[in-house]
């Protein structure tokens, strides 16, 4: 009976391995899928590795636009999806994006192009502009600084003004040098997580392959949200599992959330080491949502609120 029990065991314990295997696999063939994404186009007769001079360009998802205007090309975009967070002044039409972006959106426009977040734009209506001879760019979505100065590069390339990219680049590296230097002087590293609610209904941490994740870690700390994917419910489970040093939320935030009561669905937050002992850093939701060149900074900025004394 043992030795039939062991067997039984040692069977589940390889099913379990072959599991995670397969699930890695799938994971790196996702990431595959994305990182070709970064250099297609959907329209034909187009050379990939030669530069086209768009005149007209509809933009999709803000890392995408910041740095077409950070490029100092910002006269050649007729629409983008929302507004920029660092110029709310932009006078520009909105296409919307996901769900709420229409191919008819695009057209009405009259663009030579479209330059989108490859999760921003709906298999239908890439399709549907296509057929009008269109060129549609899609760009995997940025995590991390090598991966958005890649994206500089083929921006850059695609508008062919090479020099400008290569300047952008060099500025980015001036701001994650400054961070880095701050960052050697402290040893140790505190568990952030960020949370993100509109209404005591619906609240949110961040976990990995978020644009929070990419930022907290920029600032030489971890993410206490580094064991869960994607934003997710706060559970009782799961705060107890992460169990943060600081919490990062917006003025927003805290406001949705209100104050403490003896129930509900935010008690897990409320209960919380860091909640408990008021180490809440105020953020900006706009600069940690998003992952783009001025990452370095912001995250540069979180460091100095995370680590005061060094």
């Amino acid at each position: 009976m043992a030795m039939r029990f062991s067997m039984l065991i040692i069977r589940f314990l390889v099913a379990v391995v072959l599991l995670q295997n397969i699930l890695a696999c799938q994971k790196t063939a996702e990431k595959k899928v994305e990182d070709e994404a970064i250099l297609s186009t959907l329209s034909t007769n187009i050379d990939p590795k030669k530069p086209k001079n768009y005149k007209k360009i509809v933009s999709i998802g803000i890392p995408i636009t910041e740095i077409i205007f950070a490029l100092e090309e910002g006269k050649r975009v007729v629409a983008f999806d929302i507004n920029l967070p660092t110029d709310t002044t932009l006078k520009l039409p909105k296409v919307g994006y996901g769900k709420t972006l229409k191919s008819d959106f695009i057209l009405e426009h009259s663009p030579e192009a479209v330059f989108s977040d490859v999760k921003r734009s709906p298999q239908e209506v890439v399709d549907e502009v296509k057929q009008q001879k269109i060129d549609y760019f899609l760009f995997s979505v940025v995590e991390d600084v090598p991966s958005i100065k890649k994206l500089i590069e083929l921006i850059a390339t695609r508008l062919d003004v090479i020099p400008k990219g290569k300047a952008l680049a060099a500025k980015m590296d001036e701001d994650l040098d400054k961070l880095n230097q701050f960052n050697r002087a402290h040893k140790d590293s505190l568990k952030v997580l960020y949370i993100h609610a509109r209404n005591k209904q619906s609240i949110l941490f961040s976990g990995k392959y978020t644009p929070a994740d990419g930022i907290i870690k920029l600032t030489a700390s971890k993410n206490a949200g580094d064991l869960y994917d994607d934003m997710n419910r706060i559970t009782s489970e799961a705060m107890q599992e992460m169990n943060p040093d600081v919490l990062l939320m917006s003025a927003k935030t805290i406001e949705s959330i209100g104050t403490p009561d003896a129930q509900g669905t935010l008690q897990p937050l409320f209960e919380s080491k860091a909640y408990q002992a008021g180490r809440i850093i105020v953020v900006n939701d706009d600069e940690v949502n998003y992952f783009g060149i001025r990452a370095p900074k912001i995250a540069y900025d979180l460091a100095t609120k995370l680590y005061p004394k060094r």
